[in-house]
């Protein structure tokens, strides 16, 4: 396994678009679920600890603290700033965190790791673990940015080791309640097979908690015979473009994909990567998912890694919304 961190040098920031910095943030939430399911070895982790502490930096308004944002939190409007500054900071704590626990008495071999982990995690305090917009409604949410730390089970970390960081568990324990969001557990957006009624529910996803019918927008689905595959449009359309066909996709496909959305521990996560072939047939991915009254949350989602032929395009016609029964009728 081999990892690449990368950093935006402040003055070039401009010149590096979303696309890029999501595909970052992307990385860093695989690294996190990586750990989490027992993924890593030793080795890997101690790697990449050692690597994302040589990134982590001070801002210019609080020196004494460590980030991982793309660029000085001044510089960014209020939206940008929370995602492209506090969500890398925050999922890289949450990291850092779990490697501590993981790791025990080797993380006393990663020379400055304990300084780096408390100087992360009051950076991680700056904001009260608000955004700036609540997809929920009705005032502030902590959610997205509690998120990572749940995943991590920073309800271990901070009933062990109280102290480490006094302002981070204060407040973390008193905002924690306010989201029910289970420790060391990850919303799944399932599509296929593993849908309620379906080959695979009961073997993968009979224990898990379900959290409601789900949609996303701007993916397609291709019917394989056994069993579906989702694409991004932007793929499909550049792949479909080549043959001469990419014009049609507007009107021949779902505005979205629904399916439906589960509540996984780690080792339901384990066990999924292993049915999806995760890194061979399917990649493991993350992006936002609407449901229940019009809530958003980010999940787990099982993304294509080849390219259909563009004959097995499942369009309007064909294709049956919520359920999946193999070949579609």
């Amino acid at each position: 396994m081999k990892f690449k961190i990368e950093r935006i040098d402040e003055s070039k920031t401009e010149r590096v678009s979303e696309t890029k910095l999501d595909e970052m943030i992307h990385d860093y939430r695989k690294a996190l679920d990586d750990l989490c399911i027992g993924a890593m070895t030793d080795n890997e982790i101690i790697e990449y600890v050692k690597a994302v502490m040589a990134e982590g930096r001070g801002c210019r308004r609080q020196p004494q603290y460590r980030f991982w944002g793309f660029a000085e939190p001044e510089t960014m409007p209020g939206d940008i700033r929370v995602y492209y500054y506090y969500t890398p900071t925050y999922i890289i704590t949450a990291f850092l965190m779990k490697a501590f626990m993981v790791l025990g008495d080797k993380a006393d071999s990663i020379d400055g790791f304990a300084d780096c982990l408390k100087r992360a995690l009051g950076g991680s305090t700056g904001r009260g673990f608000q955004n700036d917009w609540s997809p929920f409604g009705g005032g502030p949410d902590y959610s997205m940015a509690l998120e990572p730390f749940c995943r991590a089970d920073a309800g271990d970390f901070v009933r062990k080791y109280p102290d480490f960081c006094p302002e981070f568990t204060k407040l973390f324990n008193e905002t924690v309640g306010k989201y029910k969001l289970p420790q060391g557990k990850m919303p799944v957006f399932v599509y296929g097979t593993l849908l309620s009624g379906q080959s695979n529910h009961d073997s993968y996803l009979g224990d898990a908690e379900f959290l409601g019918e789900a949609e996303i927008a701007g993916y397609y689905l291709y019917d394989m015979g056994s069993y579906p595959a989702l694409k991004n449009h932007k793929s499909a359309r550049s792949n479909n473009s080549s043959s001469g066909s990419g014009s049609d996709y507007a009107n021949t496909v779902p505005d979205t994909i629904k399916g439906e959305l589960y509540m996984a521990d780690n080792e339901t996560i384990k066990r999924l990567d292993r049915l999806e072939g995760e890194g061979s047939l399917y990649k493991r991915d993350y992006l936002t998912v609407w449901y229940g009254d019009s809530q958003e949350i980010e999940a787990i989602i099982y993304m294509f890694l080849s390219e259909p032929d563009d004959s097995l395009l499942m369009t309007s016609d064909n294709y049956n919304g919520i359920r999946w029964n193999g070949k579609i009728h």
